[in-house]
C-alpha cells in the first residue's frame, strides 16, 4: 500500500460506501448518499475518538469510518518508525498487516506528502512518475499527512477512484484523528512525567537533580537539545546537558549575568522575567529553542529541529517539568541542610563526650583525693575549717554530676519510644525529696519520647517545683511537718501534670516565678537559692530541646510557675 500507490480488491458498490457509521461497530446502518450527513457522522467518529484511550483505538477508529463513511476501497494508517513508514491500522480487506513496514519516507509519493506535509490524490499510479506500487493491483490512491507522526491513506483498484470531495472528507477525518492523538499523547506524556517526577524528587544533591530533569525533559518532550542551568551568584552553570546540547551549544558554557553586558541572554531573561522565553538563534535558526525559569534556581533549556515543536501542550508540560525540578532543587537544598546540621549535631555529640570524659576523670580524681586528706585531717584536727573544705569538696562533686548530667542530655535524641506520661512521672516522684507535697496526673496520654530523658526532665521540675515553690523560702523535711503545721509554717505546693494539644504541662500551686526572671531561669548558674547550681532547668531545656520540643515559663491558676512543654507527638 506505501508509497501512496493505489490498491487492489473487490471494490464496493459505492451506495454501500455512502451507508451510515456506527461508532460502537464501525460497521454500516443505513444507506445515506448526503455528503452532509458523512461529514455528521465523521463528527460522530470524533466525539469516538475523544472517548479513546489510546493511539490504537485511534487508528482503529479512523479506518474504520473511511471505509464505512466515506467509501474507501482499502485505506491505512502508517506511522513514522525508524526511518520507514509502519502499518499502525489497515482496513479488513487490505492485503497488508499490521507491523508491515513497506518503503522508506523518502519515497515515492507517499514520501512527498510526508515531507511537503501537503495531501494529495493519484489517479493512475502506472501514469505517475513517482508512483512504484508495492502490490501491482494498487492503481489509485488518496493521501494525507498525520503531521510528523506518519501519513493516511485510501486506496483502490480502480483508476480515478477519489476526487477533491473525498480528498475533503478525508482531511476532516484526519483533522479529527490528529486532535485525538494530541489529546492522548498528551496524557500520556503527563503521565510519563508524573512517574519520572517521583524520581526525580528522590534525588538529594543539585547535580543527581539537574541529572534526572534533563533526562525527563529529553524522553517525556521529545526535546534531543536539553541543558539544566543553575544559579550560582551571578552565574547560569550548565550541570546538565545532552549530547547534543554540548555539541551545539559547545559546552554549553556558564552565562554570566547581565553586568557584564550578555543581559540580552535568553535564558537570563526568562529567570529574570519569570516567563517562558523563545529563541530561534542557534545554528543558523535550524533549533527551535524554550527557556523555562527554574523560579530563581535557573533555568531549562529544551530545544528541537522541527519549528513548531514546541507550542501548545509541550508548553505546558515543559512548565510543569520546570515546576518539578525548583521544587526538587529546593529539596535538596533542604536536604543538604540536613545532612550538614546532622554532622554538626555528630560533632557536637562527639564533643560532649570527650568534656564529660574530662570531667567524669580528670577532675573527679582529684577531688576524691581532696576529700580523703580532708577526712584524714579531721581526724587529726577537728577544725571549723576543715568542715568548710568538706562542704565544698561535696558541692565541687554536685556540680560535677550536673556538669555530667548537661553534657549527656545535651546529646540530641536519635530514638523514641511510646512513653505513657503518668508512668514515668509517678517514678520520677519517687526519686525526689518531696517534703509532704501532693502529686496530681491529670493525663492518661503516651508520648513518643527517649524514657530515661524524660524522666529528668520530670525530676529536674519536680525538684524545682518543690525547692521554689513554697510560699516561704526552702521548705522542712518530711519528718518536720507535723511541726510545721503545729507552727502555721508554709504549705507545700501542690505539683500537677496535664496535657496540651500538642504536649504537656508541669505547674505548682507556689510562689511562681516573675515575667522578667522566665527567660533567665534557664541559664546555666542561674538560681534563686545560695545553695542550688542553677543546673536543673538547664538540663531540662536542653533534654526538651534534644528532642525537637519547645518550653516556656508561664504563670499556674493557683499563681505558681507552669513549664509548658510542646512540639510533642503524642499518640
Amino acid at each position: 500500500m506505501g508509497n501512496g500507490e493505489p490498491g487492489g480488491g473487490k471494490q464496493p458498490d459505492r451506495s454501500d460506501a455512502d451507508a451510515g457509521y456506527s461508532s460502537e461497530q464501525g460497521g454500516v446502518e443505513t444507506d445515506d448518499p448526503v455528503p452532509g450527513r458523512k461529514i455528521r457522522r465523521l463528527h460522530e467518529v470524533a466525539t469516538a475518538m475523544q472517548t479513546a484511550a489510546s493511539v490504537e483505538e485511534i487508528y482503529e477508529l479512523t479506518v474504520n469510518a473511511a471505509v464505512d463513511i466515506l467509501g474507501f476501497d482499502w485505506c491505512a494508517v502508517e506511522i513514522v518508525t525508524e526511518g520507514r513508514f509502519e502499518v499502525a491500522a489497515v482496513s479488513e480487506e487490505a492485503p497488508l498487516e499490521v507491523g508491515a513496514r513497506p518503503i522508506t519516507t523518502d519515497h515515492g509519493v507517499t514520501g512527498e506528502v510526508y515531507m511537503n506535509g501537503e495531501s494529495d490524490i493519484l489517479g493512475d499510479a502506472r501514469e505517475h512518475p513517482l508512483a512504484e506500487p508495492t502490490i501491482e493491483a494498487f492503481r489509485s490512491g488518496l493521501t494525507v499527512p498525520l503531521g510528523d507522526r506518519g501519513i493516511f491513506q485510501g486506496i483502490s483498484s480502480e483508476p480515478y477512484f477519489f476526487d477533491e470531495d473525498d480528498l475533503e472528507l478525508a482531511e476532516l477525518l484526519i483533522t479529527h484523528t490528529t486532535a485525538a492523538l494530541d489529546r492522548v499523547e498528551e496524557t500520556q506524556r503527563l503521565n510519563e512525567l508524573n512517574r519520572a517526577t517521583r524520581q526525580l524528587m528522590t534525588a538529594e544533591t543539585h547535580e543527581a537533580v539537574a541529572e534526572e530533569g534533563c533526562d525527563i525533559a529529553s524522553a517525556v518532550l521529545d526535546a534531543a537539545l536539553t541543558v539544566v542551568f543553575y544559579h550560582d551568584e551571578g552565574l547560569l552553570i550548565p550541570m546538565a546537558a545532552t549530547a547534543t546540547a554540548s555539541e551545539v551549544l559547545e559546552g554549553p558554557r556558564p552565562i554570566e549575568g547581565p553586568d557584564d553586558g550578555s543581559g540580552d541572554s535568553p535564558r537570563w531573561a526568562a529567570m529574570a522575567q519569570g516567563e517562558t522565553v523563545r529563541d530561534a538563534t542557534v545554528d543558523d535558526d535550524r533549533w527551535e529553542l524554550l527557556n523555562v525559569p527554574l523560579g530563581e534556581q535557573g533555568v531549562l533549556c529544551v530545544g528541537s529541529r522541527a519549528q513548531g515543536a514546541f507550542e501548545g501542550g509541550n508548553v505546558a508540560l515543559a512548565e510543569t517539568l520546570a515546576a518539578n525540578i525548583e521544587a526538587a532543587f529546593t529539596r535538596a537544598d533542604r536536604e543538604q541542610r540536613r545532612r550538614e546540621q546532622a554532622r554538626q549535631l555528630q560533632r557536637q555529640n562527639e564533643r560532649l563526650d570527650r568534656f564529660a570524659s574530662i570531667v567524669s576523670h580528670d577532675l573527679r580524681n582529684p577531688l576524691h583525693i581532696a576529700s580523703t586528706r580532708a577526712a584524714l585531717a579531721r581526724e587529726e584536727h577537728d577544725s571549723e575549717h576543715i568542715a568548710s573544705v568538706e562542704d565544698a569538696l561535696d558541692r565541687m562533686e554536685t556540680i560535677i554530676e550536673d556538669t555530667l548530667s548537661l553534657a549527656r542530655q545535651g546529646r540530641i535524641v536519635e530514638e523514641t519510644e511510646p512513653v505513657p506520661l503518668s508512668k514515668v512521672a509517678s517514678r520520677s516522684w519517687d526519686q525526689v525529696e518531696t517534703r509532704g507535697a501532693p502529686l496530681e496526673i491529670l493525663s492518661d496520654s503516651v508520648v513518643e519520647a527517649d524514657p530515661d530523658r524524660l524522666r529528668n526532665v520530670f525530676e529536674n521540675l519536680f525538684r524545682n517545683a518543690v525547692e521554689h515553690g513554697s510560699t516561704g523560702s526552702r521548705p522542712p523535711a518530711d519528718d518536720e511537718a507535723v511541726a510545721r503545721e503545729a507552727d502555721g509554717g508554709p504549705e507545700p505546693p501542690r505539683v500537677r501534670i496535664g496535657t496540651l494539644e500538642s504536649g504537656f504541662y508541669v505547674e505548682d500551686t507556689g510562689s511562681g516565678i516573675p515575667p522578667e526572671r522566665r527567660e533567665e531561669v534557664f541559664d546555666l548558674g542561674y538560681s534563686s537559692e545560695p545553695d542550688g547550681t542553677g543546673f536543673g532547668l538547664a538540663i531540662v531545656e536542653e533534654i526538651v530541646e534534644s528532642h525537637n520540643w519547645a518550653i516556656q515559663v508561664t504563670e499556674s491558676d493557683a499563681g505558681g510557675a507552669r513549664f509548658e512543654i510542646t512540639g510533642v507527638e503524642i499518640n
